[in-house]
């Protein structure tokens, strides 16, 4: 009688062991696809950078660059979204107004040089 129920007990137990693992089963996923519209708007946008500047250094108009033009780079970058553009336009500044000034000696303080 003891091996019977031995002997039922390790049946039962496999039963519901199998059935445990029948009964769960593989979890199935299942997989679609579909198309997922995307639409963006990117306005027409430049950026220039000329941060470094032009550093024309030392100008000496009586001798050295009496005759010799004084001449430096630089450097002006541009970004710009597709189908802008940018356009950089350089000119030399205007002049300032002129003042006419006369050098004057103190002796009498006559003029001796008109200078512009």
């Amino acid at each position: 009688m003891q091996y019977q129920q031995c002997c039922f007990k390790g049946v039962l137990a496999g039963a519901i062991l199998l059935a445990i693992t029948t009964m769960g089963g593989t979890a199935v996923a299942g997989t679609a696809s579909s198309n997922l519209p995307v639409s963006a708007s990117v306005s027409a946008n430049c950026t220039i950078d000329a941060s470094g500047g032009v550093a024309f250094g030392a100008y000496d108009p009586i001798v050295t660059n009496q005759s010799t033009a004084l001449t430096a780079s630089g450097t002006i970058s541009t970004t710009c979204t597709n189908g802008a553009s940018a356009t950089i336009t350089l000119a030399k500044a205007p002049m300032p107004i002129q003042v006419r000034r006369t050098l004057r000696r103190c002796a009498g303080c006559l003029p001796v040089l008109p200078t512009i």
